[in-house]
């Protein structure tokens, strides 16, 4: 029985050869199907809920969150998604970004280039600027500080995505002479 949140047959065989094996060969205890695991990833995601209240369907959440992490660490997630936005529908297409304020332990974050945690007066801040297509369905996704301009982050967003053909759409902080004169 297919439960909210849960992914179809059809989500799933596209995405199952993307997942490690689940037979590892190893003795023990069998470990989580994959299906479920990732299930209980995608019930979090869409629920919002904190990790300790996955349903126990899923399994112990730190099992589910173990292997969240795992995935991350190894890319593995970062696969489905890219792999999942080839089939993106690109005729139209949406650029904007979202200030997003840090916790407030985020100050202790180790300083340098791959730090995306800005200041400015409003406090920590981080900033997702996301490129969907006509769906709303995520194409391409970049984290940047929080007190950076939009138009900063639109070519590096647009210049993995074949717009040829496409409209992009984008509010006034993505309004550059370059940006258009790259693009036309």
């Amino acid at each position: 029985m297919l439960r909210r949140y849960e992914l179809t047959d059809d989500e799933w065989n596209r995405i199952v050869d993307l997942l490690p094996p689940e037979n590892t060969g190893k003795q023990g205890r069998p470990r989580k199907s994959n299906r479920i695991i990732l299930n209980g990833m995608v019930w979090i995601a869409r629920s919002g809920a904190p990790w300790r209240d996955l349903p126990e369907r899923y399994g112990p959440w730190e099992t589910v969150y173990s292997r969240f992490r795992k995935w991350i660490e190894d890319g593995i997630l970062d696969n489905i998604f890219r792999v999942l936005s080839l089939d993106a529908e690109l005729e139209e297409l949406s650029l904007d970004g979202s200030i997003v304020q840090a916790h407030q332990h985020s100050a202790g974050a180790k300083k340098g280039p791959p730090n995306e945690i800005g200041h400015s007066r409003g406090g920590a801040s981080t900033k997702i600027h996301a490129v969907v297509d006509s769906y709303g369905n995520p194409v391409r996704l970049m984290i940047g500080e929080g007190q950076r301009n939009d138009i900063t982050y639109a070519i590096p967003l647009l210049e993995h995505i074949d717009i040829e053909g496409s409209r992009v759409l984008a509010d006034r902080g993505y309004d550059s002479n370059h940006l258009i004169e790259l693009y036309l």
